[in-house]
């Protein structure tokens, strides 16, 4: 799994968009993110989900 992880990666960094692994469900997993460099993640390990403020998102999107 972890060379698949490195894999997919390296391809998003390729094409510049950002990889988001989702799943996480223990530390074991957040671990691994973290040895993998990949920061954008979720899963029940972190509760739910929330959306992340991008460049040109109007300010109403803050509030959901």
């Amino acid at each position: 799994m972890r060379e698949k992880l490195r894999a997919w990666k390296g391809i998003s960094g390729e094409y510049g968009q950002r990889l988001i692994l989702e799943g996480i469900e223990d530390f074991e997993d957040d671990e691994i993110s973290n040895k993998l460099g990949i920061n954008f993640r979720q899963g029940y390990y972190y509760g739910r989900s929330e959306l992340l403020p991008l460049i040109g998102d109007s300010n109403e999107m803050k509030n959901v």
